[in-house]
């Protein structure tokens, strides 16, 4: 069975308060005025419970922050910028730094004598398991 919950305030006193804080809100009055107009009308809560209850009569729910579901950003782009731009941005860069690195960098690969096979086996078997088989 459902548990009876105490009302605060009788129906018409409820709606005297909120047509107060409606009246008086409608007329540009801050919420702090509001509240003492609610307060003749027999309010005897805080600011923050009277906007709720002012909202929740209204149809609204209080409390809601942020974006509301189902909304999009406002702008098209993200919020890095334009992610293509970025990538060409990167491939303009790249290009003439591989052109530009010393060699022996790392940065473009040259063929090794290893990798062409001038390596012999004995050479591999003296530098160890962990080389790659000459010195290069």
């Amino acid at each position: 069975m459902p548990v009876k919950r105490f009302k605060r305030y009788k129906a018409k006193t409820k709606a005297a308060i909120i047509e107060a804080a409606l009246a008086a809100r409608k007329t540009g009055k801050t919420w702090a005025e509001a509240l003492q107009a609610g307060q003749q009308a027999g309010y005897r809560g805080s600011l923050g419970g009277l906007e709720q209850m002012v909202l929740r009569a209204g149809g609204k729910k209080p409390g809601r922050r942020g974006r509301p579901p189902g909304s999009k950003n406002k702008s098209s782009a993200t919020a890095g910028g334009d992610v293509s731009a970025i990538g060409t941005l990167i491939e303009k860069i790249s290009v003439p730094m591989a052109e530009t690195s010393p060699p022996g960098s790392g940065a473009t690969r040259q063929a090794t004598p290893h990798a062409a096979g001038t390596c012999s086996d004995s050479e591999s078997k003296r530098r160890g398991p962990k080389s790659n088989g000459c010195g290069n």
